[in-house]
């Protein structure tokens, strides 16, 4: 790869794009994928294995490491692969759990906040790696800012909550 930050156009009859429909139409059974693009970004993915190091570290081997969909509403995806951010809060609404990015199991919820390209319609969402580590079963609390205390004591916190929206 040569430059920091590359789109790979994987074709719609390799093993990739197959798992990723497959994957999608567990939840959204008509959907079919046009076009898949794998984004290859140095300075994120740098970013994501430094972390997911220090999650290791830090939670004694347990990261929790998922690939879950998000959907981007109005921002064009290029924004969150193409920088040096990536998932930013900047464009972040609060949502039930409060201001944060979110990400679904379920194609089907983030197809609901997919991203309409203005040119050809059609909807793009991501399938991402997260690494959700030490997370905490809560229920919707709107004006959380980030994940709680954990109870033990050790002034860590939690990674990520998890719920159910409903």
């Amino acid at each position: 790869q040569t430059d920091v930050v590359e789109l790979k156009i994987v074709s719609l009859t390799a093993p990739e794009t197959i798992r990723v429909e497959a994957l999608m139409k567990t939840t959204v059974p008509n959907v079919k994928v046009e076009k898949l693009e794998r984004v290859q970004n140095q300075w994120l993915w740098e970013q994501y294995v430094t972390h997911r190091s220090r999650m290791f570290r830090k939670n004694a081997g347990v990261i929790n490491e998922l690939e879950l969909f998000h959907g981007t509403r109005g921002t064009d995806p290029e924004l969150i692969y193409g920088g040096e951010e990536g998932f930013d809060m900047r464009y972040s609404r609060a949502g039930a759990w409060g201001q944060g990015n979110y990400f679904a199991l379920n194609a089907s919820y983030s197809n609901a906040y997919a991203y309409s390209h203005p040119l050809s319609g059609f909807k793009q969402m991501f399938l991402v790696k997260v690494l959700t580590g030490d997370s905490i079963q809560m229920e919707p609390t709107r004006s959380l800012r980030k994940a709680p205390m954990k109870t033990s004591g050790s002034g860590i916190n939690y990674e990520y909550e998890i719920g159910r929206a409903v």
